[in-house]
């Protein structure tokens, strides 16, 4: 029989799980701005951000989870991620 505790204990586990994800994404986000031109189209990439969702939300589909919340989840990362990217190219053109 699972106890409570149990549950919480593999989440909290999937929760390091993603941290580390989360972690390993930004910085591969990170080094694909050097291959963008430091504008704001390029940087936010809008093809690429709605494959990215359309790609995530068939998984969710498959993985048995919820497409809706999976976007909207994605649209925070890339929203936040794109934001890093944004900053770091302005710092880049401030440093020239």
């Amino acid at each position: 029989m699972t106890t409570l505790r149990q549950v919480r204990a593999e989440i909290d586990t999937i929760d390091d799980e993603l941290v580390a994800l989360l972690a390993r994404r930004l910085l591969l986000a990170q080094q694909a701005r050097q291959f963008k031109e430091p504008t704001k189209t390029s940087i936010q990439a809008s093809d690429r951000v709605a494959a990215v969702i359309a790609r995530v939300r068939e998984r969710a589909l498959a993985s048995g989870g919820d497409p809706d919340i999976t976007q909207r989840i994605y649209e925070l990362i890339i929203r936040e991620f794109t934001a890093v990217q944004l900053k770091e190219a302005a710092q880049q053109a401030g440093d020239k």
